[in-house]
């Protein structure tokens, strides 16, 4: 059993590429990767609240990047 730190890390740290590939190939990454995104959209948000620009920024492109519907609609309406 990985811990869930490890998994926030991959999808934070890791290519974009990396983490699409293990969650079409890994029985139950998928499900797990889309749970994480959701989680880290959260963490985004609680950044941008506190005023900690840079971290939410650099959050909300990645889960963007990974796939989070939600996170690309942030950084659209940022750029809006």
């Amino acid at each position: 059993l990985v811990p869930f730190e490890i998994w926030r890390d991959i999808l934070i740290e890791g290519d974009v590429m990396s983490v699409v590939t293990i969650s079409q190939t890994c029985w139950g990454f998928k499900e797990l990767v889309d749970n994480l995104r959701e989680l880290l959209l959260e963490y985004a948000l609680k950044y941008r609240r506190e005023e900690k620009i840079e971290k939410a920024k650099n959050l909300i492109l990645r889960c963007a990047e990974i796939g989070n519907h939600r996170a690309m609609f942030h950084v659209g309406y940022a750029y809006w």
